[in-house]
């Protein structure tokens, strides 16, 4: 899925659900992590270290709570 010519994250179907690959900049990170959202979005954050690429993360999208979340989490990447 791309916005503005940025890939925001790769989908990848299973059977039943979703898995959603993306990666996030140092600043989105700092963003998240002092932003307001609630704790669980701040948990898929990793506290790996940074790759070339970012901070990778993956998902899986399972129920409608899981896809809020990633959402929110999309928003502040795209923000940033």
């Amino acid at each position: 899925m791309l916005s503005d010519k940025r890939r925001l994250l790769n989908m990848i179907p299973k059977d039943g659900w979703f898995q959603l690959g993306f990666t996030f900049s140092a600043k989105a990170v700092a963003v998240v992590k002092s932003s307001g959202l609630p704790q669980e979005i701040k948990a898929l954050i990793p506290d790996s270290a940074e790759c070339v690429c970012g901070y990778g993360l993956v998902s899986e999208i399972r129920t409608g709570v899981d896809a809020v979340c990633v959402a929110e989490l999309m928003k502040t990447k795209n923000s940033s």
